[in-house]
């Protein structure tokens, strides 16, 4: 292990910049249309 190196580095990375992943199941079409969705693979 590197002697720099932190366990909770993912929690301060800059590059997250507080994104966040929400899952929304069998939204309406508008909100597909809203997103450019056209089709997805099973």
């Amino acid at each position: 292990m590197a002697s720099g190196s932190k366990p909770d580095s993912m929690d301060t990375d800059p590059l997250g910049g507080g994104l966040s992943i929400a899952v929304e199941r069998n939204p309406p079409e508008s909100r597909l249309q809203q997103l450019g969705v056209r089709s997805w693979p099973k």
